[in-house]
């Protein structure tokens, strides 16, 4: 069995640990530590606990289980569905709509290690 302690760390987000390892900040610290575990090679069937700051233990699941669901929120309730990892959108040619006609808007950054990220950008409050 793994324990999850979580403590608070400010706007909805709590900071999860694995005895005295912090995994980091989540909004949905069971769901979310149990996909790095199971990305770590941690089996699906082992037990989680998920215990607060105070002791209390508020949730148990497995791995398996928990890596599969997230939370989503409406108006009114929140709701246990399926987790579907973030799909990063295919690159275009031709640049996006409210671009595409003045051509792109991007500022290309060379890939240069030796140049620092920050020499590239615009100067604060200019526009590139």
């Amino acid at each position: 069995m793994i324990e999850i302690a979580i403590e608070p760390a400010g706007r909805g987000q709590y900071r999860a640990f694995v005895g005295d390892r912090e995994l980091g900040v989540f909004r949905v610290p069971l769901c979310d530590v149990a996909r790095i575990l199971k990305a770590e090679g941690t089996p699906d069937r082992t037990p989680l606990v998920l215990r607060h700051a105070a002791g209390a233990v508020s949730l148990r699941s497995t791995v398996g289980r928990a890596a599969a669901l997230t939370v989503r929120e409406d108006d009114r309730w929140l709701h246990l569905t399926r987790y579907v990892p973030f799909q990063m959108p295919r690159e275009s040619t031709s640049g996006s709509p409210k671009t595409a006609d003045r051509g792109s808007a991007a500022r290309q950054v060379p890939a240069d290690p030796k140049r620092p990220l920050a020499s590239a950008l615009p100067a604060r409050g200019g526009r590139g």
